[in-house]
């Protein structure tokens, strides 16, 4: 890290009217600039350590049963194009979403 890193010998530091820099970075760094970075740098890291929010357990898939996919091919298997009311309807019979339904559906209709 250019930040972090500090001089290592006395000629990498030159100090002119203005103050120490670090001479052997791809341009001259006042060296108050660098201690500043750092303290930014370790209170933004800090801070945000504090407040992440722990990962959230990932969901169990969940499986349709044989019955539940029975009554989704025997009612869109052979649809071309599938209205709301349609999927609103095998969402009901099927005890599914009207998402699940409609996943079910465009997952299946992009397979064939």
């Amino acid at each position: 890290d250019v930040y972090k890193r500090q001089p290592e010998t006395e000629s990498e530091v030159s100090t002119e009217a203005s103050g120490p820099f670090v001479t052997s970075a791809p341009f001259p760094i006042p060296m108050q600039s660098i201690h500043t970075l750092d303290a930014q740098l370790d209170f933004i890291m800090e801070t945000t350590k504090k407040h992440q929010k722990p990962r959230e357990k990932s969901h169990k898939r969940n499986r349709k049963t044989p019955q539940q996919l029975k009554t989704l091919i025997d009612e869109l298997g052979s649809v071309q194009n599938a209205d709301k009311m349609q999927i609103k309807t095998v969402a009901a019979k099927a005890g599914l979403t009207e998402l699940q339904v409609y996943k079910w559906y465009w997952d299946r209709k992009a397979k064939n």
